[in-house]
């Protein structure tokens, strides 16, 4: 994602300000301070960056609005020429963790680039990363429109912790059956006596299956 895609459109001019390291250094002590614990919503989250810049008479625009799902986003800060970077993105247990910097425009930029920067380093793994979360994405588009929602929520509607509790163990139940078939294939060589179970099936569903359960811990295991 290019840097300029995060940038809010509320630039202030700030040609006059002089660019303070050092309190950039103490805003980001704080931050790390106040965002060490369990944070409940994003709302509370955001709040409690706006604590901190406060604290130094500083300020973020209030038109940003929080995305439950999580979100990654810079944001103009009044009174000084520094930007402020947020990521946070809810967690297995329902609530979130938020990580918060300030920093000048390249530090924000070298921040939100490194995935360029793997591309340009390790361009043989980044593409076969990516070559394979899109074959695991089409094998899962297929077996989703063959087998339904209702072969991963074993036919409830995870609406409750016990529900959700279900589909996860049985989630965790196929991940340990691949795992042992693993375990013959790799740590015992006897792939060549398993007919039609290569080995990269097997990693395939273990990633598939543990994209599912990150789905159905986020309550977005639905239409």
């Amino acid at each position: 994602m290019k840097f300029k895609e995060f940038l809010t459109e509320l630039a202030m001019p700030v040609d006059s300000i002089v660019h303070d390291v050092a309190m950039e250094d103490a805003i980001n002590a704080e931050l790390d301070k106040e965002l060490k614990d369990v944070i409940l919503s994003p709302q509370i989250g955001l709040l409690k960056i706006r604590k901190v810049l406060r604290m130094f008479n500083l300020d973020i625009p209030t038109s940003y609005v929080v995305d439950t799902d999580g979100d990654e986003v810079v944001l103009d800060i009044f009174g000084t020429d520094s930007l402020l970077y947020v990521l946070y993105y809810q967690t297995d247990d329902g609530n979130y963790d938020f990580y918060a910097c300030v920093d000048d425009e390249d530090g924000i930029e070298e921040i939100i680039s490194k995935d360029e920067q793997l591309e340009k380093e390790y361009p043989t793994i980044a593409q076969g990363y990516k070559q394979i979360m899109k074959e695991q994405y089409s094998l899962f588009a297929k077996k989703m429109l063959s087998y339904g929602v209702n072969n991963i929520s074993m036919g409830t509607h995870l609406e409750t912790p016990d529900e959700k509790k279900l589909s996860l163990t049985a989630i965790w139940i196929r991940c340990s059956d691949k795992m042992n078939r693993l375990k013959n294939l790799v740590l015992l060589n006897k792939e060549n006596h398993i007919k039609d179970e290569p080995t990269i099936d097997a990693w395939i569903d273990i990633c598939n299956y543990s994209i599912i359960a990150q789905i159905v811990s986020r309550d977005r295991w639905k239409k």
